[in-house]
């Protein structure tokens, strides 16, 4: 399983079903339609805890982009709403195995007309280990009749 691929089609599908807006992934296309969402991988670190156990954290920044035009003060006011929808929308992802996913540490800033919406996730995960290959027997067996021996 591809972990971020799937914390970052959990997310998309949170956006699109509170907002139904485009979006777009690392980067925002040339031809983007605004208003729209970017989902950036900002920073993955992971922990080793014992054996085999592992804990992994991927800190995620959702820009939200009203258009492409300069910032003007207005847009201040149609990004205040987005912002208070994305704490709670985002609390929680649903992964592709119908998992949820509690994201921690949000926050947010405006830049420049760009909402930027910081989340963290984080999960546990069990390193796979090969299996020795098995070694090979070859065994034959022969049935001997023991009773005609006897009786010569």
């Amino acid at each position: 399983m591809n972990y971020i691929n799937e914390i970052i089609d959990g997310i998309a599908k949170s956006l699109f079903n509170s907002f139904k807006y485009p979006i777009y992934i690392d980067e925002i296309k040339s031809d983007a339609q605004f208003p729209c969402f970017v989902i950036e991988t900002l920073n993955t670190e992971q922990k080793h805890l014992l054996d085999v156990r592992y804990e992994r954290r991927n800190d995620f920044d959702i820009m939200f982009f009203i258009s492409d035009d300069d910032y003007i003060e207005e847009q201040k006011v149609q990004i205040n709403p987005v912002t208070e929808s994305l704490y709670f929308d985002l609390e929680y992802i649903t992964l592709s195995d119908g998992s949820l996913l509690n994201g921690i540490d949000m926050s947010h800033r405006v830049t420049d007309g760009i909402l930027h919406f910081k989340v963290s996730y984080e999960y546990h995960i069990l390193k796979v280990l090969d299996k020795d290959p098995m070694l090979t027997l070859n065994q034959t067996q022969e049935v001997t009749d023991n009773a005609k021996n006897k009786e010569n």
